[in-house]
């Protein structure tokens, strides 16, 4: 299956960068322990691709709401600023 990604570097208040990948996704089921299984398997398959992944969330919607679920400092960053266009495609085993 593929799964659309985002791949973002960003610069930091004290000039340090931090990179992050924003995943087009959510666990069959919803729950929190499924969602963190998906997250964690993205996050590990973006690394074997070159992909520096220092924060991750899963973005989807739920009743036309967009949600996000993982690091909570990019979530709160996305939910302000919102999330960029997909930038790459990654392939997991379904």
């Amino acid at each position: 299956m593929k799964i659309n990604m985002a791949h973002l570097r960003q610069e930091t208040s004290n000039g340090d960068f931090m990179d992050f990948a924003i995943f087009d996704a959510r666990s069959e089921s919803g729950s929190e322990a499924d969602n963190l299984t998906l997250l964690n398997e993205l996050s590990e398959n973006a690394r074997k691709n070159n992909f520096k992944v220092d924060q991750a969330v899963l973005v989807f919607k739920i009743d036309d709401e967009i949600r996000f679920y993982g690091s909570t400092e990019l979530a709160k960053y996305l939910s302000k600023v919102g999330f960029p266009k997909w930038t790459h495609q990654i392939d997991i085993k379904t």
